[in-house]
């Protein structure tokens, strides 16, 4: 149940960079009830990068009750950026009751970027329970970019069940909030398993899947 917050600072290249875990959590793991908190923070290229999971969570792990809390941050140039895990969720993932949310946020340049999962949710995986918010959030060109999953999920992995979300709301998408991810089998862009998913005026571009679902599989 511990906490690291950042306030008032600006965080540029690779800070947590190029680290490798057996399981899970290959740059950043946070624990069952801990929390991660940046408020009026500005991130500069690839903050978390090219980090690796044998598990779940390449770049980020977000475990059973545990947060990682965006507000009032600034991201510029693939802050999440080409991560890998053989598992789930290779840029970031969120397990039951797990919150990853963004609050007053703008970002810019390929957010989540060229990240890859051996299974489901190449740039973020959502297990059942889990949480992915976004609110006030200002988006300028790709979001989730470039994000491979080798089942389902290329950018984004709703786990089925109803508590299980993604949540997009008040949220200005100046070009594509999901583009280029691909999907070995459904779900190029957001694969939804049965969780709640709510998109207000999203772009959806350019993704693929091997079978069913390019941009969405609902």
């Amino acid at each position: 149940f511990g906490a690291l917050q950042f306030q008032d600072i600006a965080i540029n290249s690779m800070a947590v960079n190029a680290n490798d875990a057996d399981g899970d959590g290959g740059g950043v793991w946070i624990g069952e009830g801990g929390v991660l908190q940046l408020q009026r923070v500005t991130v500069n290229g690839n903050a978390i990068n090219a980090n690796s999971a044998g598990g779940d969570g390449g770049g980020v792990f977000i475990g059973q009750g545990g947060a990682f809390q965006l507000q009032k941050v600034t991201l510029n140039k693939a802050p999440i950026n080409a991560n890998a895990a053989g598992g789930n969720g290779g840029g970031v993932a969120i397990k039951q009751l797990g919150l990853f949310q963004w609050q007053e946020v703008t970002a810019s340049n390929n957010v989540i970027n060229a990240n890859s999962a051996g299974y489901d949710g190449g740039g973020v995986w959502i297990d059942q329970g889990g949480a992915f918010q976004a609110q006030k959030v200002n988006i300028y060109t790709n979001a989730l970019n470039a994000n491979t999953a080798g089942r389902n999920g290329g950018g984004i992995f709703i786990n089925a069940g109803a508590l299980a979300s993604l949540q997009v709301v008040e949220v200005k998408v100046a070009s594509n909030a999901l583009n280029a991810n691909v999907a070995g089998t459904n779900g190029g862009g957001i694969y939804n398993g049965g969780g709640a998913l709510k998109l207000y005026g999203t772009h959806v571009n350019a993704n693929k899947a091997a079978g069913l679902g390019g941009g969405i599989y609902n």
